[in-house]
């Protein structure tokens, strides 16, 4: 674990969570602008919170089911280093220092979870794993695409607050519709304030 003095949280609040589906993740952004959603809460939205966290090399730990015998060739040397040095945090509100990792890291680790299945690599008991994954890095990538176009031509200053939402929702149809929630305010107001934008609230339609 790092040794580095605790990052405070500059957004993001416990009640707050990166909702996706029955998902709830709870995410923030540091002092040093990072995002990061939490050790339990990634392992929590993977569902495999149960399995916690396994020693690697000492003193360091990295998430059980990465280092299984099946899933481990394919966690890259850098993801395996921020999965075992993950980000120290101060919770809002005060407490005990918490552990987070990169949001891109859940990116991450859904790559190597869909590599190691089209290997044929995992164990039955992991293919709703796999299947989790590949349904949470669809989603991330079908919205990432409208918002970097959307970057790119100034559109994110005029859209509706629930347009990359309802992208997503529309995804999620049909017996995926289960996932299909509303991201919390405060996801936006960050990107607002992050982009230097004022916030005067959005129409929601």
């Amino acid at each position: 674990m790092s040794k580095k003095r605790p990052l405070k949280v500059i957004a993001g609040t416990p009640d707050r969570p990166l909702v996706i589906g029955d998902i709830e993740i709870p995410c923030y952004v540091l002092s040093d602008e990072t995002r990061v959603v939490t050790q339990s809460g990634m392992l929590a939205g993977l569902d495999q919170a149960q399995r916690g966290l396994v020693p690697v090399g000492g003193v360091a730990k990295m998430p059980r089911f990465a280092a299984t015998q099946a899933l481990n060739p394919f966690i890259s040397e850098d993801l395996e280093y921020r999965l075992t040095n993950p980000i120290v945090f101060q919770p809002p509100g005060g407490g005990r220092a918490a552990y987070g990792y990169p949001a891109t890291v859940l990116v991450d680790i859904c790559e190597a979870v869909l590599d190691a299945r089209n290997a044929n690599a995992l164990s039955y008991k992991q293919i709703p794993l796999a299947e989790r994954c590949e349904l949470l890095l669809r989603g991330f990538a079908k919205v990432g695409i409208i918002a970097l176009v959307d970057e790119a031509t100034g559109y994110q200053a005029i859209r509706d607050r629930k347009a990359l939402q309802d992208i997503l929702d529309k995804y999620l149809l049909a017996e995926r519709a289960k996932w299909a929630k509303r991201f919390p305010d405060s996801f936006y107001k960050g990107i607002f304030r992050l982009r230097g934008w004022q916030w005067q609230g959005m129409k929601v339609n």
